[in-house]
């Protein structure tokens, strides 16, 4: 059964037990990715999950939930809560695990690869999301698909209200986008990792939680991205902490959706020369243009975000999100209507040789720095 598990990348999430009677077993279904695609269905869900005991019910909606990822959801409920507990200790140590639970208040709260939640990070509604992909938290594509599925659970969980995205890499907010996903792979690849780079934004610049950035690191380019999607940034004032898009550095250029979504942070002029330039902002400059909204002793970073989330939760939630919705909304249809050409044309981009060797030049003096 283990050589299932690890055959169909079914990495254990989270366990959520609604009731004495009742435990549940809820794991993130994977895809195999060579050859192609293929989802992960129910009998061999049932396969896996039954050695460990009686199965009550399985529950599976992986194809209704994420149509641009290769991942989603499965429900195994045990109609003896001992076989569950049983089930989540074998899962937890086998080598393909790559997730841990983390229970809180009666519900399963996923603690993921590359995501932590503190154990204060749960009072009045509010949950504190901590980046952890070492060393500069880039974006990889496990990390967006987790932090995707973590961020539909907070918002279908009606005791959450607001998020806190912060990091939990000492020194660094995130670096912004994974180089290693971009370079040698397949055109297969760089589709799948771009999709689930719309999808982040989407469920971010979407959300109907009051969202703040709690920024404790230099945040650039793709990390960049990120912060401003969120209602309000909070940062940490040191001078080496910048934050900015600078992919023209890298001879690559931004979507016209990052563009979009810095136009409406800093204005138009602002972000016509900060995208050209491919410009860094130290946290002064960054107040004064308008990338953040705040800047705060590094030690009073996240008390500061926490501390803005209560003046955003007093507002009811309903007025405010229609608000949120009202000034974003456009923004977003404009890619979703455009979504599959954006793909294509990211993929068509990356694919020239001359940007390969520009990102294996640029990785390379990275490994050269660190030797």
């Amino acid at each position: 059964m283990l050589e299932s598990c690890r055959r169909w990348r079914l990495t254990f999430a989270s366990v959520s037990t609604r009731s004495e009677e009742r435990h549940r077993v809820k794991r993130r279904a994977g895809t195999l990715t060579e050859p192609g695609v293929r989802n992960v269905y129910q009998d061999h869900i049932m396969e896996i999950f039954s050695t460990y005991g009686k199965i009550k019910m399985i529950d599976m909606p992986v194809e209704r939930m994420h149509p641009h990822l290769s991942k989603g959801y499965a429900y195994v409920e045990f109609e003896n809560p001992d076989e569950a507990e049983k089930a989540l200790k074998h899962m937890d140590g086998a080598p393909q695990n790559r997730g841990v639970t983390d229970g809180w208040g009666g519900r399963g709260l996923v603690r993921v690869p590359g995501l932590s939640f503190p154990s204060s990070s749960f009072k009045q509604g509010v949950a504190v999301i901590k980046l952890k992909n070492p060393p500069v938290n880039s974006l990889s594509l496990e990390l967006l698909t987790e932090l995707v599925i973590t961020l539909e659970k907070l918002e279908n969980d009606k005791a959450f209200r607001g998020i806190v995205l912060s990091s939990d890499c000492p020194g660094i907010y995130s670096a912004g986008l994974d180089l290693l996903e971009m370079c040698g792979k397949s055109p297969g690849h760089y589709a799948e990792y771009w999709r689930a780079v719309q999808e982040l934004w989407l469920r971010l610049y979407l959300s109907k939680l009051v969202t703040v950035a709690a920024i404790n690191g230099p945040c650039i380019a793709g990390g960049c991205l990120i912060s401003l999607t969120c209602d309000y940034r909070v940062l940490a004032d040191n001078p080496k902490y910048v934050t900015g898009l600078n992919e023209t550095v890298l001879g690559i250029v931004a979507p016209f959706w990052f563009k979009d979504t810095l136009v409406n942070t800093i204005g138009h002029r602002a972000a016509e020369r900060a995208l050209q330039l491919g410009l860094l902002f130290p946290p002064a400059a960054a107040l004064q243009v308008g990338m953040v909204d705040q800047v705060v002793p590094e030690d009073q970073v996240q008390s500061t975000a926490l501390s803005v989330m209560a003046q955003w939760m007093a507002i009811p939630d309903h007025a405010r999100q229609l608000t949120k919705s009202m000034m974003r909304r456009a923004t977003a249809d404009r890619l979703l209507r455009q979504r599959d050409a954006d793909v294509q044309n990211f993929v068509s981009f990356l694919s020239r040789d001359s940007i390969q060797k520009a990102l294996q030049a640029y990785l390379e003096k990275l490994k050269q720095r660190k030797g």
